[in-house]
């Protein structure tokens, strides 16, 4: 398959050049004489095209599938796009209270008895008492996940809403398992057989000094083939 283009859209675990810009750590990378490469660079490669990754570390599905849809008329002005969409973790997403209060579920403290709420930007938010943590709390953890399943919905019917336009190889990816069964769709790749990234994936803390948990250039050499072979046995693929 010759693509003209990759686009990559998703969290920390797609964008990870981000993150380790954020974190500090490409400068650790250069002492180390250690070459990083994400998955989106390392299917551009493979694919001999020039390679993108939209989205940002720490990025909701809410985002994740704003950030697609603003990119539909990209992706259809070019010749034959490769685009994978990455779900983040079902568990997360941003709410708003109102102007002044904004948050996303990942940057909580853990369990309502924390003072300390913090919105995107690392700012404390305050106005929240003690039974509104204990609600949401209660929430996210029993509910969330089953709330944020119909975005796999939603991104499969933007995935052919766009090929009613344009023949686009569109395809959903998932790092995390959650709780409900993962549907079979043509745009769904079942990477790894729909399991989560497991022990078999290289974190980048195998490097001395380092303590970040998201993936080393090894995994995503594993996950970029994984994608590939997928891709080859899709029925989207003629």
């Amino acid at each position: 398959m010759n693509y003209s283009n990759v686009i990559c859209i998703g969290d920390s675990f797609t964008n990870e050049w981000d993150c380790y810009r954020r974190e500090g750590l490409l400068e650790k990378f250069d002492e180390l004489n250690y070459e990083f490469k994400s998955y989106p660079q390392l299917l551009g490669e493979h694919y001999g095209c020039k390679w993108e990754t939209f989205g940002k570390p720490g990025m909701t599905m809410p985002f994740t599938i704003m950030t697609l849809i603003d990119k539909i008329d990209y992706i259809l002005s070019l010749d034959n796009p490769l685009v994978i969409f990455q779900f983040g973790f079902f568990q997360n997403s941003t709410l708003k209270v109102d102007k002044n209060i904004e948050f996303i579920w990942k940057d909580f403290g853990g369990t309502y008895d924390d003072d300390a709420v913090l919105n995107d930007k690392d700012e404390f938010i305050d106005g929240l008492d003690s039974l509104d943590k204990l609600a949401i709390t209660t929430w996210y953890e029993k509910y969330e996940e089953f709330r944020n399943y119909w975005y796999i919905d939603e991104f499969t019917t933007i995935a052919r809403m766009v090929n009613r336009l344009k023949k686009v190889d569109m395809f959903g990816v998932f790092f995390s398992s959650p709780k409900f069964e993962l549907p079979k769709n043509e745009h769904i790749l079942w990477l790894f057989g729909g399991a989560a990234l497991n022990e078999d994936i290289e974190r980048i803390n195998v490097l001395d000094g380092i303590t970040d948990s998201h993936k080393s250039t090894e995994g995503n050499i594993k996950i970029s083939r994984e994608i590939i072979k997928n891709i080859n046995e899709s029925k989207l693929i003629i």
